[in-house]
């Protein structure tokens, strides 16, 4: 390989985004139509000689982690190439005469710390080919590549201002750890957070089957814990004696930490059930839910079971082991909304799954391209998802003063159910 050539692929090379090594690497082989072999073995001589010179930076004072957090804060604050003596400016306005640490000390060990974190990147060749300047250092902090497996971005400076030092020391943990690792698992937390109301008890479907059958009869499992009932179940390689029963719902209690159900037996005898006693209920075919798709995979929020001939919801701490069943989850759908853009930051650090925003001019004109039929307003911004009605509605509530549902008419159906519950509690 020629001197040039391989300078060529070197400056490739030092652009690859570290969190996505392998489909960079992939194309620069494409692009330069050479095997993919050569150029990720070029691509870890760099890398090991890279992580070589880190071992130099590896800070063990405590003194110097306030500096880093601090650091990459300014990056994350000004979100634009930084040229070296402006990161000596703001260390030294933040830290001069305030340690018996050098200037020079911090510079070199926040910057080097945060390179060798991927935290921050060299891009001096980059931004001397732009301005023709060969005398400044230059680095910048590529965010975007944090959210890489993320659904919920994080555009808000001062919450990312706030996660920094959990993600410095987060990085520092492990070889393994990186960025993107890192806002995955926030992204679950917010995910779990904002998740519908109803997926936040897993023993949803199980408790509002019966309090809509309240002085009904209905036919339930339970756990029998005198263990002399020969009817068993297999939970978990743990076998429980259990009983069926029919009974007439009265009321759910909360006491001693734990919910109660409150009914009558087929005698009329009054008695108090354990929730978490409830194996399953029988459910009557008429009765269960149209909108549900047949899944193998359990949810435990949509916790519908056919086992056999029977119909179910099930609790899911007893979901039965090795016995082929199916479950009812709700069924996702295309839906597409019409929002004013003063709603736009919320969809995005709130989106719906799958989602994509149509806002710039280019964007809405794509957008009309695909959905020809829908009349485009000024100072709006489209949504398009693959969702389901349950999550769709709880997000939606929370800008139903602005949002034009444009389809599917099931979710307005959800929204105007939703009102009308609400309505029919609080008359006017």
């Amino acid at each position: 390989m020629i001197e040039e050539e391989k300078n060529t692929i070197i400056s490739k090379l030092e652009n690859v985004n570290p969190f996505n090594i392998d489909d960079n690497l992939a194309n620069i082989a494409t692009e330069l139509s050479l095997p993919f072999e050569e150029i990720e073995a070029l691509y870890n001589e760099m890398n090991n000689k890279f992580m070589s010179s880190c071992k130099r930076y590896k800070i063990k004072e405590n003194e110097i982690n306030t500096v880093i957090y601090e650091v990459l804060n300014f990056f994350i604050e000004e979100d634009k190439p930084l040229p070296r003596t402006k990161i000596k400016d703001f260390i030294e306005f933040k830290y001069d005469n305030r340690s018996e640490y050098s200037l020079d000390y911090f510079l070199k060990g926040s910057i080097n710390h945060l390179k060798c974190l991927h935290l921050i990147q060299d891009i001096s060749k980059s931004e001397q080919e732009k301005t023709q300047n060969k005398k400044l250092s230059f680095y910048q902090v590529f965010t975007q590549y944090w959210f890489t497996n993320s659904q919920y971005i994080i555009h808000n400076k001062k919450l990312l201002k706030i996660l920094t030092p959990l993600l410095v020391e987060y990085v520092k943990s492990s070889s393994h750890a990186n960025a993107v690792n890192f806002f995955e698992k926030i992204d679950t937390l917010f995910g779990y957070v904002i998740q519908p109301y109803q997926n936040h008890n897993e023993n949803f479907t199980l408790e509002k089957y019966l309090l809509d059958n309240i002085y009904e009869t209905i036919q339930i499992r339970v756990i029998d814990h005198t263990n002399k009932s020969n009817k068993t179940i297999t939970v978990h390689n743990t076998v429980l004696h259990t009983n069926i029963i029919q009974i007439v719902p009265v009321s759910i209690l909360f006491q001693d930490k734990e919910k109660i159900l409150v009914c009558e037996d087929d005698k009329g005898k009054k008695r108090e059930i354990p929730l978490n006693d409830i194996i399953r209920i029988i459910v009557d075919k008429e009765k269960l839910p149209t909108n549900k798709k047949v899944t193998k995979k359990h949810s435990s929020a949509f916790a519908y079971i056919k086992d056999g001939k029977h119909f179910y919801i099930t609790n899911p701490n007893y979901i039965k082991d090795n016995i082929a069943t199916e479950y009812f989850i709700e069924d996702t759908q295309q839906i597409i909304l019409e929002l004013p853009l003063t709603t736009l930051e919320y969809f995005r650090i709130n989106p719906l799954a799958n989602m994509t925003l149509y806002v710039t001019d280019n964007e809405i004109k794509d957008f009309t391209t695909k959905y020809k039929k829908v009349s485009i307003k000024p100072s709006h911004f489209y949504v398009v998802a693959i969702d389901t009605i349950e999550n769709a509605t709880s997000i939606i509530m929370h800008v139903l003063s602005d949002v034009q549902i444009i389809e599917p008419k099931e979710l307005v159906k959800s929204v105007h159910d939703n009102i009308r519950q609400f309505s029919s509690k609080h008359p006017w």
